[in-house]
């Protein structure tokens, strides 16, 4: 799902948030501002990026057999443009080397699939994403899950995990300073750190080098993959598949309280959803939104704003699955790993229309209102034995994905090419307050 991959840091013209009282959110309402797309910018730490980057892939669940590792081509010039398979050892929790798809002429992309296992129904999606300095990874319920640290780096990372619970930060043994080899992985179990039935956010942050991260879900409502996602003040997830319950978990790691706004980008346009308006989340703690009835049996997308900067992800269960989305950030080009039949969803969470051309099978030029979001049944997904993968780039930053339709849940989220490593997350504003 993911749903987004690594971002640099950048800046961004927003409007100023206007506090009406200076004794606390409980006095007065806050103003957010209105969505702004990312802008064109050259991360400052890097004044000569390269084009394209390596990431890392998570390890195939824990005792499972017959995942296997889907990577899209990287010579641009390929054609068809076909997804590569590799089986994977069943993953367990000793340390391991990590699956890395090097930096070569066109941005890899890819990720790690297992279908009917452990029971039929089941559909396990794992996305490929490029290593991070600050990230996080967020569940309604952490009793059956395992964090997945890879190090896809040449020197060895130290990272600190950093535990959000409903009533505050979570004392756990064996969470700070964790050392990730270059080129391998750690596992923490979060079943023996977090309380069962609870939300957690498990917040990432390298003193050293950089790490990709994921949970690893298997539990009775089924299992899948979440990778973390990016600590900022707004983003997207891609969709949502239909399903029966939708929890959108939240987390704020900083010191002071956020309030977020939620707001469904659905076919007929945006909208605030029951229980979207207004969500506190105290300091340091972790907090889960109920959306059962706010898509109305139909798949779309999910945007957020805040005060603060804050984690958020969504799992969506229905039937014999559960399928985990974390958020991202909009882009004007990606590349879609199509691993099986779906709908695509296309989201345009901006003010002015946007026009979308895709290459791999789709439809060749779309547009998207304002606003709003469209669902198409993609060709290159009906029937093909290796798997495809659509290219595409869009006039206006827009989100991208693959609600996969057979075999269980899962959302194949776009991931980035190297024209689109510019489109960067929002930025702590100092105006914000």
């Amino acid at each position: 799902m993911t749903s987004g991959g690594t971002t640099s840091s950048g800046a961004l013209t927003r409007a100023a948030v206007v506090g009406l009282a200076a004794l606390g959110l409980t006095a007065a309402a806050v103003l957010l501002p209105p969505w702004s797309a990312p802008q064109a910018t050259t991360p400052h730490d890097d004044p000569a990026p390269a084009l394209t980057h390596a990431v890392a892939c998570p390890p195939a669940p824990q005792g499972l057999a017959g995942a296997q590792l889907l990577a899209a081509p990287t010579d641009p010039t390929a054609a068809p443009a076909t997804l590569s398979r590799r089986p994977l050892p069943s993953g367990d929790d000793r340390s391991a080397a990590a699956q890395v798809l090097p930096a070569a002429a066109w941005q890899p992309a890819g990720g790690v699939q297992l279908v009917g296992r452990p029971k039929a129904g089941t559909r396990w999606w794992g996305e490929c994403r490029a290593a991070a300095q600050r990230q996080m990874v967020l569940l309604p319920d952490a009793a059956h899950s395992r964090l997945v640290l890879a190090n896809p780096g040449r020197q060895d990372a130290v990272v600190d995990v950093d535990l959000l619970g409903p009533q505050g930060r979570i004392r756990a043994v064996g969470t700070a300073g964790v050392t990730v080899p270059a080129g391998g992985q750690r596992v923490v179990p979060l079943s023996v750190q977090v309380p069962a039935g609870k939300p957690v956010g498990v917040q990432v942050v390298a003193a050293k080098g950089r790490v990709a991260a994921w949970a690893v879900v298997n539990s009775k409502q089924g299992g899948d993959y979440l990778p973390a996602g990016p600590v900022t003040q707004q983003g997207e997830i891609t969709a949502i598949p239909v399903s029966d319950a939708v929890q959108v978990v939240l987390a704020n790691p900083g010191r002071e309280r956020a309030r977020v706004e939620l707001s469904v980008r659905g076919t007929s346009g945006t909208f605030t959803p029951s229980g979207g308006e207004g969500v506190v989340v105290e300091p340091g703690s972790s907090t889960v939104v109920e959306l059962d009835s706010s898509f109305a049996g139909d798949s779309g997308s999910l945007g957020f704003r805040s005060n603060r900067e804050v984690g958020v992800a969504v799992q969506s269960s229905g039937g014999k699955d559960l399928a985990l989305m974390a958020a991202g950030q909009a882009r004007l080009a990606g590349q879609l790993p199509l691993p099986g039949p779906g709908r695509l969803v296309i989201a345009n969470p901006g003010t002015e229309p946007a026009v979308v051309r895709m290459s791999g099978g789709g439809p060749s030029s779309t547009t998207i209102p304002p606003g709003s979001s469209i669902q198409v049944v993609h060709p290159a997904a009906q029937g093909e034995a290796e798997g495809g993968l659509a290219r595409w780039t869009s006039n206006r930053p827009v989100t991208v994905a693959l609600v996969l339709t057979d075999g269980g849940s899962s959302v194949v989220s776009s991931q980035p090419t190297e024209e689109a490593r510019e489109q960067l997350p929002i930025q702590p504003d100092g105006s914000l307050r």
